[in-house]
């Protein structure tokens, strides 16, 4: 997000340009005498435009101290022109004092450097949630892009370029990045809007453009996200927001809302597929203990003479179907496709016209045919029986 650089400066530049998201996710954190009022993860984002120093220490007091009723929760920074690891320390420490820790357990904030001409990301923590938090694939992050893992959740702060090729492959980037970090918070800058006739003013009036990045608007969809304005304010296109805290970016008469969050939209979809998955393991186990018992009867049928033989022959049994039920876990992709031929093939060459022994993890009586024993080994492989082929 850019500001016009002939504005006049302004002291709380914060109370301008802050844009808070209420993102309810039934986190109940805080001490006990907060717990019956803390349902909620209260995020903040906030373009800083360069974190120069003499406005830091105003800034993370800020941040504490005139957030609504309550500090945030968490805070995403983005353009803060930090360039050097000791630029990072200082401002660490300066988080830490804020809350009055010296050397906290876990860490109270998050950053990374600058690239180029600007950038440089940040996320800052209550002390309670920096209790629950660690970072996410610290070593992929960037000048641009930074996460952490907050109890399940990914939550991740980005800093998109303004030039739009390069914003194009950024986003590119992110989905493939973000592909992993299921369910995610995605906030910060993004430099472009998706709804610009709500998100956008042009002279005073409503954007008709349409739809700003096409590669984000793919990201969101591919990764089933929501914005987060729809559950915290206007939740249909026909209401009004308030343009004082709807929009974040000012320019004379036009206004942006640049900065968003977004956040996996599908909450039941957890619980479904919880239940999805506890039904097909108990299908599964079904499945196996049927095999079990059918190969069992299968060998007891053979003739055995003494209690050894019986032990055996059970003992086969279930060597057998631990190797069948591990066959049957394997994905029938291309490669595994190769590999079963090249190993059925070596078997197929090391067997005799008159006698055929079974391959490893297979089975089959004794008594039927050799071409109905040829038949069944390569019956996973090619789809049908080895007789039926063309």
């Amino acid at each position: 997000m850019k500001i016009n650089n002939d504005a006049e400066s302004r002291q709380d530049l914060y109370t301008e340009l802050q844009q808070t998201a209420d993102l309810f996710i039934g986190s109940k954190i805080g001490n006990k005498k907060q717990q019956r009022q803390r349902e909620e993860l209260q995020v903040l984002t906030q373009n800083l435009q360069g974190f120069v120093s003499e406005r830091r220490a105003g800034w993370l007091r800020g941040w504490k101290q005139h957030t609504g009723e309550r500090p945030a929760d968490v805070i995403y920074v983005q353009d803060t022109h930090l360039k050097t690891e000791k630029d990072i320390e200082e401002v660490t420490a300066m988080w830490n004092r804020v809350w009055g820790v010296k050397d906290p357990t876990h860490p109270l904030s998050y950053w990374t450097k600058m690239g180029g001409g600007s950038g440089g990301v940040g996320i800052l923590l209550q002390p309670s949630i920096a209790a629950h938090a660690s970072p996410w694939r610290k070593m992929e992050w960037t000048s641009e892009r930074i996460a952490v893992s907050f109890r399940g959740w990914t939550m991740i702060n980005i800093y998109a370029p303004v030039e739009k090729t390069v914003q194009k492959e950024f986003y590119r980037d992110l989905q493939k990045w973000s592909n992993a970090a299921q369910p995610i918070i995605l906030g910060g800058d993004f430099n472009a809007v998706l709804q610009p006739a709500i998100d956008r003013i042009t002279q005073g009036l409503p954007s008709t453009k349409s739809c700003e990045s096409a590669e984000l608007d793919e990201l969101v969809d591919r990764l089933d996200l929501i914005d987060a304005v729809h559950l915290t304010t206007h939740a249909d296109d026909d209401s009004v927001p308030d343009p004082l805290t709807h929009y974040s970016f000012w320019r004379n008469n036009s206004a942006s809302r640049l900065d968003r969050f977004y956040l996996t939209q599908a909450w039941d979809t957890f619980a479904r597929q919880i239940a999805l998955m506890l039904r097909d393991i108990a299908r599964m186990d079904k499945e196996r203990t049927t095999v079990y018992y059918n190969n069992l009867r299968a060998s007891l049928n053979r003739q055995a003479e003494t209690r050894a033989d019986l032990q055996r022959i059970a003992n086969q049994c279930r060597v057998r179907q631990g190797q069948m039920a591990f066959g049957r876990t394997l994905q029938p992709t291309t490669e595994n496709v190769k590999r079963f031929y090249k190993r059925h093939a070596d078997w197929q060459r090391d067997q005799t016209v008159t006698e055929i022994l079974p391959s490893p993890g297979h089975f089959y009586p004794d008594s039927i045919p050799l071409a109905e024993k040829m038949a069944s080994e390569w019956n996973g492989i090619m789809g049908g029986t080895h007789a039926s082929m063309d």
